[in-house]
């Protein structure tokens, strides 16, 4: 069964395109939304490793705080949002890390590339987006009903 309307109706047609164009800023504005959310998400570092406890040769047991590394803050400035951008009737939100700045980037933060010594401190960018799914999409759903409520 096919229903087939037609209408000649300019204010009608003019209706619908400010629709159209209201929905189009609205998810322009999500992708904003969401990548300003990914990118505090993967700039997060885990907690410091507590307590490092190794036995010398002479079995005396050492400990110190953390693991020895002394964080430099780089892979969190390696992130970076790239504007929404249409194409056709889709947006596009990225959040992007730099191999140039952080060329070890995809072994910490990376799904299916992570070294082990990595999985389970850092989330990767997969893991960041199945967590936050069911916010990204709450914001779209907000956004959206706004964009429609002033049209109407």
């Amino acid at each position: 069964m096919q229903i087939r309307t037609e209408s000649n109706s300019a204010p009608a047609l003019a209706a619908v395109q400010a629709q159209r164009r209201a929905i189009q800023q609205a998810m322009i504005a999500t992708g904003e939304d969401v990548t300003s959310l990914w990118l505090v998400q993967m700039r997060r570092y885990p907690a410091p490793i507590a307590l490092r406890v190794s036995v010398d040769v002479h079995g005396r047991v050492r400990s110190r705080l953390g693991n020895g590394y002394r964080r430099t803050g780089t892979l969190r400035k390696s992130w970076m949002r790239i504007a929404p951008r249409v194409e056709g009737n889709t947006v596009i939100a990225e959040v992007r890390s730099s191999g140039q700045i952080a060329p070890y980037n995809v072994y910490v933060q990376m799904e299916g590339v992570q070294a082990w010594q990595h999985q389970g401190r850092w989330e990767t960018e997969v893991q960041v987006i199945e967590r936050t799914r069911g916010q990204v999409e709450q914001m779209a759903r907000r956004r959206a009903q706004i964009a429609l409520a002033a049209t109407t």
